[in-house]
């Protein structure tokens, strides 16, 4: 932005920004600054994201990232001292985004002061999960139903299958994976983004990428040694991969090539940690300029039946994660994706699993739901606990106290009609202290959990008896109430 452009701006007192390639402050308005709250030594060489409220970072880290090459972004943003912008990002000459917009109204109602959010960037935000969840749970469904037509075959034929039903459990866990996402954005969560091992990603994905692929497709995979972590979430960075995979598979058609690289990028300026450059290209027939300059809007596509969405999920995940997004192609010659993560700082510890001992107890499985309270006493027992089980919290409290059982664990699904988990294992505890409790849940959960641990649903049996196990160290808690019940 010119010095004759920040003039223009300032008399008609507009919000506006100049963000580097970073997403940092490099200049900001008056009018941005008295909507922020904050003065000009606050706010310059902070991220834009700084300046925005929480639920709103994901649209803005899109502003940020706008293309030079690219259309001009749009997105309405509460900011953290009130104000209500509809922004305009474009990316200018000089290798910085310009942002600028106005102000919209704002209700004194403090009740009615999100109808806004709600109605221009809440509901669109929502519309693009689900459909890019939509999306991608289609990929996998796909890559299931090939593996199960494999399986028939192999079957008939008295092969051995354990290597395509690895494959079937791999996918429906991933999306299993999708499905939690969009419950924990659905409910109003936050995903939370931690440092990530990609190399371990990539390699994980090896075998379900090399099925979404013709056999007459190359796959090549180069991920360089000792690649630091990035910052983001497992399930995103899945998606970012599997999406760009799939698109370069539509690009090269039966036959061609399909590439994904890994390695460190240098830093962009002294002091920052840098980012992991991901690559992936391929040689099929390329996009004219025009094509290029659309690729990542949800409607897009260049195939003949499809809705476009791969590209534009994968810059919104990226986005999030403060990373950016960058798109090289010709026509004939093929197209590179790449995208530069950012490296976690040193010293952030990344998430480990939880440990199984071997140990029995006696364990009381409270949960409404028929299905998973079946499954998890079918696999609780299996491992040698004495479990019993019920479907009503209140029946299961009562039985407690009346010392009818008195499980060394409780096992409860927090979100139960009648009484939640959390309320059942505080009442629990004054006829048992020393009770163990696991709650069980589909997403996050709202509310203060102590010190006792969550597992997410939906979990498999190893999961189920890795927590069972953690909770029951250091040594077995043995039963305390006579004989087994398995109903």
């Amino acid at each position: 932005m010119t010095a004759a452009e920040r003039r223009v701006v300032e008399l008609l007192d507009a919000p506006a920004a100049t963000l580097d390639r970073d997403g940092v402050v490099r200049y900001a308005s008056r009018a941005l600054l008295r909507l922020t709250g904050q003065d000009e030594l606050a706010v310059l060489g902070r991220s834009f994201l700084a300046l925005v409220e929480p639920h709103d970072a994901g649209e803005a880290a899109l502003l940020a990232s706008a293309a030079p090459c690219g259309p001009p972004v749009e997105a309405v943003l509460g900011l953290v001292g009130g104000g209500c912008v509809r922004f305009r990002a474009t990316a200018g000459d000089d290798g910085c985004v310009h942002v600028a917009g106005h102000e919209l109204r704002r209700s004194a109602d403090p009740g009615d002061r999100r109808h806004r959010y709600e109605r221009e960037g809440d509901l669109r935000a929502a519309g693009r999960l689900a459909g890019s969840i939509a999306h991608d749970c289609g990929n996998l469904l796909g890559l299931v139903l090939s593996a199960t037509d494999t399986v028939e075959q192999l079957l008939r034929s008295g092969a051995p299958v354990g290597g395509e039903v690895a494959e079937i459990r791999a996918a429906a866990e991933r999306a299993a994976l999708l499905t939690r996402r969009l419950l924990t954005v659905g409910r109003g969560d936050v995903t939370k983004v931690e440092p990530v091992p990609l190399a371990d990603v990539v390699t994980a994905l090896r075998p379900l990428l090399r099925r979404a692929l013709p056999r007459t497709v190359e796959l090549s995979i180069e991920v360089d040694d000792a690649l630091p972590a990035v910052l983001g979430d497992v399930v995103g960075l899945e998606q970012v991969v599997l999406n760009l995979v799939l698109n370069a598979r539509d690009a090269v058609g039966e036959r061609g090539a399909v590439a994904i690289r890994a390695r460190r990028a240098a830093p962009r300026r002294p002091g920052s940690e840098g980012f992991v450059l991901l690559q992936v290209g391929d040689d099929g027939h390329g996009m004219t300029s025009d094509e290029l300059e659309h690729a990542c809007d949800p409607a897009f596509t260049t195939r003949t039946s499809g809705h476009g969405l791969g590209l534009a999920t994968v810059r919104e995940i990226v986005s999030r994660t403060g990373g950016r997004l960058g798109i090289a192609s010709e026509p004939g010659r093929g197209t590179v994706v790449s995208v530069h993560l950012p490296v976690a700082p040193p010293g952030v510890p990344r998430a480990t699993p939880e440990r199984s001992e071997d140990g029995a107890a006696t364990v009381l499985v409270v949960e409404d739901e028929p299905g998973p309270r079946r499954e998890t006493v079918r696999v609780l027992s299996a491992a040698g606990h004495a479990v019993f089980q019920a479907a009503d919290p209140c029946a299961a409290l009562a039985a407690i106290r009346r010392g009818l059982v008195r499980p060394a664990l409780l096992i409860a699904d927090l979100g139960m009609p009648g009484m939640t988990g959390t309320a059942l294992a505080a009442s629990a505890r004054e006829a048992l202290p020393a009770l163990r409790v696991l709650y069980l849940t589909g997403a996050t959960p709202r509310g203060e959990l102590g010190d006792d641990p969550l597992l997410r649903k939906p979990f498999d049996a190893a999961a189920l008896l890795g927590a069972v196990g953690a909770l029951l160290l250091p040594e077995a808690v043995t039963a305390s109430a006579g004989g087994r019940h398995h109903g």
